[in-house]
């Protein structure tokens, strides 16, 4: 079982730095397409701005976790270690 979430650790970390590297090219696409929605009307452009932010924030949040997560799974347990004092009262 040990191996299993090993190895899901380390596709899902692959997993999300492909999907940062995506994000950071969405993020560069986007920020003409909103200069230019802001030139063209200001309401529209605003929405359209509020949208992609929240867009983005939602999925740079999901990418933090599940990068975490990912971390968490790969990272080995470690045992607790006796004490000094532990030892001699056995």
């Amino acid at each position: 079982m040990k191996k299993v979430k090993k190895v899901f650790g380390y596709i899902l970390l692959i997993g999300c730095i492909l999907f940062g590297l995506v994000l950071i090219l969405v993020v560069l696409e986007v920020i003409p397409q909103i200069q230019y929605e802001l030139s063209k009307s200001k309401s529209e452009g605003i929405g359209f701005l509020f949208g992609n932010v929240v867009g983005i924030l939602f999925f740079v949040l999901l990418l933090v976790y599940f990068s975490k997560l990912a971390l968490r799974l790969i990272k080995p347990n470690v045992m607790p270690e006796e004490t000094i004092e532990d030892i001699g009262n056995h």
